[in-house]
């Protein structure tokens, strides 16, 4: 049996703004892993496209492959994480934008992790990088 988990952040502005934030690769760069210099991503956005982001500095990399690109409502990925030249287990996340009065609800439903501590890294992790895109998009989410 395996672990999942869910978070939820509304962002003050339109679904095609966050789409692009995940799907252009100067976008996704401006948020996810900043804070490390050389961090670099490939994205071939299309169901089977493979996309990677890479922090060679500190050894570890996330890829994977689109199953379900339906823009700009619905973004579903497979996920292998990569340390040390060494990859994890195939994971699947899918991150749904929703259109609110206040700007995009953004849900993120991450499954087949191993075990409740692999839960507890993928939430610090993620709340990391979704707090990153936050100050992209200018604004502060309110978390859910």
């Amino acid at each position: 049996m395996t672990e999942e988990l869910r978070l939820s952040r509304t962002y003050p502005v339109d679904a095609d703004r966050l789409w692009a934030a995940w799907t252009v690769p100067d976008r996704l760069v401006r948020w996810w892993w900043r804070h490390w210099p050389g961090t670099t991503c490939t994205i071939d956005l299309r169901v089977g496209g493979r996309w990677r982001i890479d922090a060679p500095q500190q050894g570890i990399a996330v890829h994977g492959e689109y199953v379900t690109l339906e823009e700009p409502s619905l973004l579903a990925f497979t996920w292998i994480w990569r340390e040390d030249g060494t990859d994890g287990p195939v994971e699947d996340v899918e991150v749904r934008f929703t259109p609110t009065p206040e700007g995009t609800l953004l849900d993120l439903h991450h499954t087949g992790i191993a075990d409740a501590a692999g839960v507890a890294d993928y939430r610090q992790g993620w709340t990391f990088v979704l707090d990153q895109l936050a100050d992209t998009t200018s604004a502060t989410p309110a978390t859910g």
